[in-house]
């Protein structure tokens, strides 16, 4: 293990007597409290005083004022930039007792991010936990987790597989997967015993204003859903000579949604494998509409094997009719560009080439197979590394390129850290403006607006997010949610945003689409916001995903005509099968439903 100059020295730091005496009586309120909610057999099996804390790494380091937890003094650690891998940077802590094999194991670490540079303005925990030293320091007790800037405990919890002696186990804190500023408190680590009931422990707790259930916002938005989301239907039943047929039984049933429910869906769904099986069979349980990966890295489209599965994916989607996004064509910030293209970065000329090039090479490759939306450029504000080579002329010019090679297509530009953190990033959505507003003059011909939505552990307040999508209809364009999770383990609360963000967006009348970033852990970036989980079991934000798309807003509605021979209703647009019997016989007929509504006219 290696420990800092920087962690040594604040060892020492914290050994001084004006320490000290702020833990005269160390962390004993919040060991108190900890207690009360465990079993009562539970035994500390750390010491949680902030001396026991080992630094690794060199991040610039200091002790902080930190009143709201016991002992009133935190560590704060920054991290300048994110490391390749998020335990280079990270804290340990010795525990003190051995573990025996069926041992439930609950650690408990006080903690805060008091700066994050990312989307969500919160700070990343790779991981907490307790974990074996040495080996492959295989993890006992294990959660990840994003914090934010208020004091929380954040939990994890494992049973333990074999014996480990004193000495053999240690806790750890992995901080180096983002750019932030953490400040840690104690740590209490307790084995529970054997057969401990892990539904009775205490987890992290995550809320949001405007989750009541009689919130403000959620009236207007209802009425909107019903004016812009809903048509009327009229089935006119009549015999061979044109007369009415009243009283006939009419069964009209949707087929598929207008709007499109989608989902980023990787290579993996094409495989022969049981969990590429399983994606193919819960895909349409979920959603109508898929975003397939595009990147040009070197580890993608630049390398012929991906870009191999890449086209196979989106064949596979193309034969199977579901609409798909193609994403990105060009996410052309330093860190994502091919290496071929940083060589290029002197030659301004050569440089703009090689990514209208790109553009016009992965256009040609994916027209056959007729993508419904295609993000032509992501994560402009981060783009400056292409941007100040080929200006936003030559952003326009890639645009005109897929528009003259995909001409259905509908074209977006991408960004994050617009709705998330709290709907207070003023300055991204500034630039978002700004950079849509130049677009616009150089004659760029896209149609739509991409929001990102990475969400942490502060969830921003439905109100705030449709206000954000007000002030971005001014531009005139389409609205979508491209990118959605939430990085929690507090699933009541992920179940709850995940239903009211998306009615938010459904309500929105700019908005024709919203797409989360994975449904299954097994093959999720980010595997605490999954909606299924490894074992494929339904998580609570698939039953308010799946109540909403497939029951709340789905019209599956039995009638009879009236004396006139009509059966009329209202229902969410999109597309539809009637079925009408008449003395026992029976007619089906297929129709689309557009907002200006829909008579079908059926003979028997």
């Amino acid at each position: 293990m290696r420990i800092s100059r920087i962690g040594l020295l604040l060892v020492a730091l914290i050994a001084q007597p004006v320490l000290a005496n702020t833990e005269t009586v160390p962390y004993k309120s919040a060991l108190t409290e900890l207690r009360s909610k465990l079993p009562s057999d539970a035994r500390l099996i750390n010491d949680p005083g902030l001396a026991n804390w080992s630094i690794n790494g060199s991040p610039q380091t200091q002790m902080v004022a930190a009143d709201n937890i016991s002992g009133g003094k935190a560590i704060s650690i920054t991290v300048a930039q994110a490391k390749a891998n998020p335990w280079d940077i990270s804290l340990t802590a010795p525990i003190t007792e051995g573990i025996s094999a069926g041992d439930t194991l609950f650690l408990a670490v006080q903690i805060r991010a008091s700066a994050a540079d990312n989307e969500a303005q919160s700070g990343v925990i790779a991981a907490s936990k307790i974990e074996e030293n040495g080996g492959a320091f295989t993890a006992l007790a294990d959660t990840s987790a994003q914090v934010s800037d208020k004091w929380t405990t954040l939990y994890s919890v494992g049973v333990v597989s074999k014996d480990y002696a004193r000495g053999q186990t240690h806790i750890t804190v992995h901080l180096a997967a983002a750019r932030q500023t953490i400040e840690i408190g104690n740590a209490y680590a307790f084995n529970l015993g054997p057969n401990a009931d892990q539904s009775t422990l205490p987890r992290l707790r995550v809320t949001y204003s405007g989750r009541e259930a009689d919130a403000a916002w959620r009236a207007p938005a209802q009425a909107r859903i019903e004016a812009i989301r809903k048509g009327d239907i009229a089935i006119r039943v009549l015999d061979a000579n044109g007369a009415a047929i009243p009283n006939a039984d009419v069964h009209v049933a949707m087929t598929r949604h207008a709007f499109h429910f989608g989902s980023f869906v990787g290579h993996d769904i094409t495989k022969n494998d049981a969990d590429s099986q399983k994606l193919r069979e819960t895909f349409p349980l979920m959603f109508n509409t898929a975003t397939s990966p595009l990147y040009w890295q070197d580890w993608g489209w630049q390398s012929p094997e991906m870009r191999t599965r890449y086209m196979a994916s989106i064949k596979y989607l193309a034969d199977n009719k579901i609409p798909w996004r193609g994403h990105p064509f060009v996410w052309a910030a330093e860190a994502y560009v091919p290496t071929k293209l940083k060589a290029l970065a002197g030659k301004p000329t050569e440089y703009r080439k090689f990514v209208l090039d790109h553009v016009t090479d992965v256009s040609a490759a994916v027209a056959p197979f007729k993508p419904t939306f295609i993000d032509v450029l992501n994560e402009p504000r981060d783009d400056k590394y292409t941007i100040d080579r080929i200006g936003i002329d030559g952003i326009a010019e890639a645009f005109r390129i897929a528009r003259k090679a995909v001409p259905d297509a509908r074209l977006f530009v991408n960004d994050y850290g617009i709705i998330s953190g709290g709907g207070l990033n003023t300055r991204n959505v500034a630039f978002y403006h700004d950079y849509l507003d130049r677009l616009a003059k150089a004659d760029t011909p896209f149609d739509g607006i991409g929001m990102q939505g990475h969400f942490g552990a502060i969830l921003t307040d439905p109100a705030r997010v449709l206000a954000i999508f007000d002030d971005f209809a001014r531009h005139g364009k389409a609205i979508q949610i491209t990118e959605f999770d939430i990085d929690t383990t507090d699933e009541e609360a992920q179940a709850d945003y995940t239903r009211d963000i998306l009615t938010a967006a459904f309500s929105h009348p700019n908005f024709e689409a919203f797409t989360v970033w994975g449904w299954w852990e097994g093959d999720h970036w980010r595997p605490n916001g999954a909606m299924l989980r490894r074992d494929w079991s339904p998580k609570p934000n698939y039953h308010a995903w799946r109540k909403l798309v497939f029951s709340d807003w789905w019209t599956d509605t039995k009638l009879n005509s009236d004396a006139n021979g009509i059966a009329k209703l209202r229902g969410f647009l999109g597309n539809y099968k009637a079925v009408v019997t008449v003395d026992g016989k029976v007619k089906t007929v297929e129709f689309a439903l557009p907002k200006e509504g829909q008579t079908v006219e059926v003979r028997f």
